[in-house]
């Protein structure tokens, strides 16, 4: 109750804690996915020393049902702590009531979102940012092995990425604090773009560095969606439309998903086995190389339509204003 303007500070450390769960996930992870290890620990606890990688390779998945679990468990224990002034309509009637009571909140989050060229934008520019460079880090693991990274080492940096969960929430709060949410977008748009090219040079090891960039904007694109919400939204829809960002981003990352597929099999059936870079590279490298150098372009055709289409909205909305 009144601790809306606290919101930043909770977010940064949620941010933080979910950065330590990630590497505590990246450590436990490759070490259940190594045979030789696992191996090891099997001899060591007389359940005999014989693990090959196909068997290893479904711990991690065995692992994140166990922990999903206990998650489910939780979820549905959760009791919503509702006073006696909202209870009329939302904590009373039948389960059916409440369902149909729910979709309605969804509904009525839905149209506030589109009745509100802030939140609309703010959501927007979210998801393209976060779309785009969702898919990179889905192929992140290709491009290491692109770039000449050693297999082993896949799981220390992405361990050592995380760290930057520890950090940047804190520099997006002064950020949000001291800057206008547009100058916010151009920064995160602008270092989206200079990582995207610089992950299309394929440069061996130092690619490292454009990847570090996305992982950080990826962090602010995090940070920034939910503080700008959360400073417009009223309490009892705010949870609602946080909820609505997050179908949001995730329905892009699946739409961008099918598209760069069909992008791969376009560039196969018009590409044949060519030389890349003085080295001979199959066909699936070469289109892996010419799929990523498509990225900052279609990034940056998306990101000028979106300036255009937000422009004179943002300049007429009362939020937008307030905050900036």
């Amino acid at each position: 109750m009144g601790l809306s303007n606290e919101w930043g500070r909770v977010l940064e450390w949620q941010i933080r804690f979910q950065s330590a769960g990630f590497i505590v996930a990246m450590v436990i992870g490759a070490a259940v996915y190594d045979p030789l290890l696992m191996g090891n620990v099997a001899a060591w606890a007389g359940l005999g020393d014989s693990l090959d990688q196909r068997t290893t390779m479904r711990f991690p998945i065995y692992l994140t049902l166990m922990m999903a679990l206990p998650a489910l468990y939780a979820a549905i224990r959760f009791q919503e702590d509702i006073d006696g002034t909202e209870s009329e309509g939302r904590g009373s009637g039948s389960g059916r009531q409440s369902v149909v009571a729910a979709f309605g909140t969804t509904l009525s989050a839905g149209l506030w979102i589109l009745r509100t060229p802030f939140a609309l934008t703010v959501i927007l520019a979210g998801l393209l940012l976060d779309g785009v460079l969702r898919m990179v880090i889905t192929l992140v693991s290709e491009y290491y092995r692109m770039i000449l990274i050693p297999e082993a080492l896949f799981g220390v940096i992405g361990s050592g990425l995380a760290i930057l969960g520890f950090f940047i929430p804190r520099l997006g709060r002064a950020m949000a604090d001291n800057w206008t949410p547009v100058v916010n977008f151009l920064l995160l748009a602008l270092l989206t773009l200079v990582a995207l090219v610089g992950l299309g040079l394929f440069l061996p090891i130092s690619g490292v560095i454009p990847v570090v960039l996305v992982t950080a904007v990826m962090y602010f694109n995090r940070f920034f969606s939910s503080h700008y919400l959360n400073r417009i939204a009223s309490s009892d829809q705010r949870a609602t439309i946080l909820s609505f960002r997050g179908l949001s981003f995730n329905l892009a990352y699946g739409l961008i998903g099918m598209a760069y597929s069909g992008l791969l099999i376009h560039l196969r059936r018009g590409m044949p086995v060519v030389a890349t870079g003085g080295l001979q590279n199959s066909l699936e490298d070469a289109v892996f190389m010419v799929s990523i150098r498509w990225f900052p372009v279609v990034f940056g055709f998306a990101a000028v339509l979106l300036i255009l289409f937000s422009r004179k909205r943002l300049a007429d909305s009362r939020e937008h204003r307030q905050i900036g």
